[in-house]
């Protein structure tokens, strides 16, 4: 197994482009030697990686596999990564197989790319335990006066890139009683 990775940058405007642009060659020239090497399998767990994958000539022979979490929206992506999005959206069906963590977004992919066979639906989830715990979440929420089975719950880092704007603009299509909590910082 070998794994390649592009670095991210954490810097903003100009800097950040021009550095981002500079790993996306460099990895991409990497990603095409890995591949002139007859690589038996590759995986692509982003846009960027998938867009390379699924045009590059020398996988001809190498089964072709993307693994996104994220959606493909061109409208939500930042600047840098419309391009990938846009061709991975037009190129998603070139893959041998593609894997989505949830069947809602895998029947998403499969509508919008256009695929001849749903995605592989593999949910990413730690291993499957005798017991669940008791939930923390529903007593404290039961506490506050707040019962409802609408429950959306985002727990991870919150700041720019994390989408929560597109979440919070979601909300006037949601169901009356749902609630959204996040954990986090």
């Amino acid at each position: 197994v070998r794994q390649l990775r592009v670095r991210e940058g954490r810097v903003d405007g100009a800097e950040a482009r021009i550095n981002r642009l500079t790993d996306v060659f460099a990895f991409a020239r990497l990603f095409k030697r890995q591949l002139e090497d007859a690589q038996d399998v590759a995986i692509a767990y982003d846009t960027d990686a998938a867009a390379l994958l699924l045009r590059s000539s020398g996988a001809s022979q190498t089964k072709r596999v993307v693994h996104l979490h994220e959606m493909l929206y061109v409208s939500i992506a930042s600047r840098s990564a419309k391009l990938s999005t846009r061709y991975v959206l037009n190129g998603l069906a070139r893959a041998d197989l593609v894997i989505i963590p949830d069947t809602h977004r895998a029947k998403l992919v499969a509508s919008s790319c256009r695929l001849t066979k749903e995605p592989l639906v593999v949910r990413n989830c730690p291993l499957l335990i005798p017991l669940l715990p008791t939930s923390k979440l529903l007593p404290a929420l039961k506490e506050r006066g707040i019962v409802t089975p609408n429950i959306a719950h985002y727990q991870g880092a919150i700041g720019p890139g994390h989408h929560l704007d597109t979440i919070i603009s979601s909300m006037p299509r949601w169901p009356n009683d749902a609630v959204f909590v996040i954990i986090g910082s």
